[in-house]
């Protein structure tokens, strides 16, 4: 059987080099389906290394041919663990300000929503208070006349202190709600910016 070209020279150049060569007459580094490059696509398959020779044996007679195969297994790379635990803690971190910013949002609307509550209870509580100094007034000019007994007057007076409780209530849940608002929004009670 007739030697081709490339192993021709391969074997002089092994005869002539004996001290001189590293034991490697042919190199070619060749991945397993996946594209060359750097990158995390890159770093998922495993790169093998192939080298072949033909060298002259002192012992033998003959040409032989050595072949190998080399695949690097990452035992002792840790780098990748701690890139992995990096970018899952900056993940974390972007779902944390994620969540937070949305909680935000979620108590401002909500903050508002409590602020205007407050504001129709107020108004509320205004026309309630009208209503009772009305009645509380008209009960009185009644029993003045002695068209009304004593007690009409006095449930008149009841519901004015109830009716102004009511309104104090309703001042307090408004700057309560206010004060909540300014809150979430980084401001104080009268508007300007926390500093």
């Amino acid at each position: 059987m007739a030697a081709r070209p490339d192993e021709r020279q391969a074997r002089v150049g092994a005869d002539r080099s004996d001290a001189g060569d590293d034991g490697q007459g042919r190199r070619s580094g060749a991945r397993s389906g996946c594209a060359t490059g750097d990158g995390p696509a890159a770093s998922r398959h495993p790169q093998l290394d192939r080298a072949d020779r033909v060298r002259q044996l002192r012992v033998a007679s003959g040409p032989a041919i050595v072949a190998g195969i080399g695949i690097p297994l990452p035992l002792f790379d840790r780098n990748r663990g701690n890139i992995a635990a990096a970018q899952a803690e900056l993940q974390g971190a972007q779902a944390r300000e994620a969540a937070a910013r949305l909680d935000a949002e979620a108590g401002s609307r909500a903050a508002l929503a409590l602020v205007e509550a407050a504001d129709r209870k107020a108004e509320a509580a205004q026309r309630t208070m009208a209503t009772a100094e009305e009645g509380y007034r008209l009960a009185r000019i009644a029993y003045q006349a002695g068209k009304s007994p004593l007690i009409e007057l006095l449930a008149a007076r009841h519901n004015l202190g109830v009716a102004r409780g009511v309104i104090l209530d309703a001042a307090i849940a408004r700057l309560d709600a206010r004060a909540n608002l300014a809150r979430l929004q980084g401001l104080t009670i009268t508007g300007e910016a926390v500093q």
